[in-house]
């Protein structure tokens, strides 16, 4: 019985044909990470590369997120807060990308639950 050729015999042949790897970036930090290769809504349904201008703040939250890794520091933890729109939300879906992509590890992302929060 002959195969037929599909797209996916196509791609499957062309990943595992020759035996290599797909070459995945490497980087040394999360903020070369961010300045390298994550990109932000830039308009028009566009995207541009990632930059502190207007987020300087955040490079402080940055470089912390890369001490706990290049220190190996166990059961850390990154609390981020504030109540302007600066790029938190981006900030954490890129870490999302950096940590599962480049450390190879669990990422969690929880929000907080607004009927037990206490404001006082």
């Amino acid at each position: 019985m002959q195969k037929h050729s599909t797209p996916l015999r196509g791609i499957h042949k062309r990943q595992l044909g020759t035996g290599r790897r797909v070459a995945v970036p490497g980087h040394k930090s999360f903020e070369d990470f961010l300045l390298a290769d994550a990109r932000v809504p830039s308009g028009q349904g566009l995207y541009g590369p990632y930059s502190f201008a207007g987020r300087e703040a955040l490079l402080h939250v940055v470089r912390a997120v890369d001490d706990i890794f290049r220190d190996k520091q166990t059961d850390a933890e990154v609390s981020l807060a504030g109540g302007a729109q600066f790029g938190k939300t981006i900030l954490e879906l890129n870490l999302a990308a950096y940590v599962t992509g480049q450390q190879f590890r669990n990422f969690g992302l929880y929000l907080p639950d607004y009927r037990k929060l206490i404001v006082l």
